[in-house]
This record gives C-alpha cells, sequence and structure tokens, in this order.
C-alpha cells in the first residue's frame, strides 16, 4: 500500500564505526511525529502560537541523559563477543553450574534482561536462547525454562530504569532511586515465587 510505502521510509546505519552493527531509525513510525503534527495543528487552530517548548524540551534532555548510556550499555552486551559467545551467553553459561537448582534463577535473567534493556520483548530475545541452551545441557523441561524466563522478563518492567525514568517524567519526579527501592523488593519476592514454582513443576 502507498501508506505503508511512505511511512515505511527509514534511515540507515550501516556497519557503525566497521563494527557489522547495522541500525534502521523508522520517524515516521514513531510516536513522536504524529504528536507533534497534532500539537501544531491545535497550536495554529487555536492561534496560540506558544508552544510551551521550555519544558518538554528539558525534561527530555534530563531523561536522554540517563537513558542513551543505558542503550548503548545493552547494545554493548548484546552485540559483544564477535564470532564468540556474547556476554549474555556467558553469564547463561555460568548460571548452568547451578545444576536442578537453576529454575530457582531461571526468572531472575528474565527480570535482569528487562531491567538492562527496558523490553519484555528484547529480554526474551538476548536470553531465551542461553535459557534454552541451558535447559538443553541440564536436561530441564524447554518450556517451563522459557515460561520462567517470560514471566520473569515481563516481571522486571517494574524494576526498568527506562519504564521509571519515562514514567518519572511525565509524573515530574526526579527521585527516581526512591521509586526503585519501593518497586525492587516486590520484583525479587515475586522471581522467586516464580522460581519456586518453575522448581516444583520440574520435580514433580
Amino acid at each position: 500500500m502507498p501508506l505503508n510505502r511512505w511511512i515505511g521510509w527509514d534511515i540507515t546505519f550501516a556497519d557503525m564505526f566497521d563494527t557489522g552493527i547495522s541500525a534502521i531509525f523508522r520517524p515516521l513510525q514513531t510516536p513522536f511525529v504524529p504528536f507533534l503534527i497534532i500539537g501544531l495543528g491545535v497550536a495554529f487552530w487555536s492561534k496560540n502560537y506558544d508552544l510551551g517548548l521550555k519544558v518538554p524540551l528539558k525534561k527530555s534532555a534530563r531523561v536522554l541523559v540517563v537513558l542513551f548510556p543505558s542503550i548503548a550499555i545493552a547494545q554493548l552486551m548484546i552485540h559483544s563477543g564477535g564470532e564468540n559467545h556474547s556476554m549474555v551467553a556467558y553469564i547463561a553459561e555460568a548460571l548452568s553450574g547451578t545444576g536442578d537448582a537453576y529454575p530457582l534463577i531461571a526468572p531472575f535473567l528474565g527480570i535482569t534482561g528487562t531491567f538492562i534493556t527496558g523490553s519484555t520483548t528484547i529480554s526474551n530475545i538476548v536470553f531465551a536462547p542461553s535459557q534454552l541452551e541451558t535447559a538443553n545441557v541440564l536436561n530441564l523441561p524447554e518450556g517451563i525454562i522459557l515460561a520462567l524466563q517470560h514471566a520473569g522478563a515481563s516481571l522486571g518492567n517494574a524494576v526498568s530504569l527506562f519504564n521509571i525514568i519515562a514514567a518519572a517524567a511525565i509524573a515530574n519526579l526526579t527521585n527516581y532511586k526512591e521509586v526503585l527501592k519501593i518497586t525492587l523488593v516486590p520484583v525479587v519476592l515475586g522471581g522467586v515465587v516464580l522460581g519456586v514454582i518453575g522448581w516444583v513443576l520440574i520435580m514433580m
């Protein structure tokens, strides 16, 4: 469809810094563009040309300063290793030494993935292959281990710095550490409960 082709326009960053890593940015598929168009339309329709950009730009800059290094670290972890395993894979390999107790730890890999990347989906993309490989090595049920990964990744949204900072910016909060302190204990307890359930299901 013509509309799909139009909004599918992208900016490609190929082979960044000769690393073989590429990225694609589709500006017309981000929420920013429709919000910008509607905002400008409302401003001109109401003849209120004071767009009040100072406050949102200040909040956006504060969020960007925190999020950009986090995104960079997440990408480094994902793409590290070259021909060898990535940092994430080595972490999972080390944890496989726990043997039959691994189901107790599996949810926390998912939580860690979401904490680092800010996305349940990306946490699953990054950690699920390692979880699957570990399950095969330890001869554990793949379905249960992957379910623990996904459940942990979903739970990790509560401690994801991306989510906390983005929500805090909207709510005009600046004490991110306090929010993280409040959510950390329930997430850890939830991870323990998930791990125990998974361990019981495997041991039955």
